[in-house]
């Protein structure tokens, strides 16, 4: 190589002329071959790289398969040994089918039962009707009596309509009534029934007799005694008084 300068012949490697000084600058075709050597060692390297990248993918991809076809190899052997050297040929696993059977819907029976035929009555029949009220008409002729003095004291009608019916209790109601806005008080002192006479099992007549003692307002009183006949009718299960008449 020669400086460029003075074309003084420069020893290789040297970096400066030695006759001029001036600073020698590398050869083209050095520097070129340097180049070129640092792009060869560089591909080199890239190249070596992939090189063993793809050689170990493939052999991880073939152990891979040759540890595939081992574990097959060895099923099938083992099934061939649990089968007394026959070959068997693995079949796909069936899967169960379930089946729905329709079951039949039961149809409830209904049943009537017979419907019992109304007796009639006989016809014709003389038998009266049953009488079931605990009270006599002797008895419903006492509680009148008590009942009607007492509510000429009180004013207390309520217990009439227990024992009369029809007009006479609206009579007996009109008499209480003016008796006790006139404060008139009586006194019952004896009553008593002096005989019976029948009409028929439902229509009974009371006779009797009573002494009752009348005190008026002005301070006076007197005794009356009298004879009354009662009709007792047996209405809605029960005796009661449905006239009432003066025996003279």
């Amino acid at each position: 190589m020669y400086c460029e300068k003075c074309g003084t012949e420069i020893p290789q490697g040297a970096k400066f002329c030695e006759k001029c000084g001036s600073q020698v600058e590398p050869d083209i075709r050095e520097r070129k071959g340097k180049s070129s050597n640092k792009k060869w060692i560089v591909g080199g390297i890239i190249g070596g790289t992939i090189f063993v990248v793809v050689l170990t993918g493939g052999i991880l991809f073939a152990t891979g398969i040759v540890g595939g076809n081992k574990e097959v190899v060895q099923t099938s052997a083992d099934q061939h040994s649990d089968t007394g050297g026959e070959e068997v040929t693995a079949k796909p696993t069936e899967q169960p089918t379930v089946q729905f059977t329709e079951q039949p819907v039961a149809t409830p029976v209904i049943t009537s039962s017979p419907v019992p035929e109304p007796t009639e009555a006989p016809v014709g029949s003389d038998e009266p009707e049953e009488l079931i009220d605990a009270r006599t008409p002797e008895e419903t002729y006492q509680k009148y009596i008590e009942t009607f003095v007492e509510a000429v004291n009180t004013g207390n009608i309520g217990g009439l309509s227990e024992v009369l019916s029809g007009r006479v209790y609206k009579q007996q109601c009109d008499l209480v009534e003016n008796y006790y806005n006139r404060n008139i008080q009586e006194e019952l002192q004896s009553y008593s029934v002096t005989s019976t006479k029948k009409a028929n099992d439902s229509c009974i007549k009371v006779n009797a007799k009573e002494t009752i003692k009348v005190f008026y307002e002005d301070g006076s009183s007197k005794v009356v005694k009298q004879k009354y006949s009662y009709v007792c009718k047996y209405i809605n299960s029960m005796w009661v008084i449905t006239g009432m008449k003066e025996i003279k």
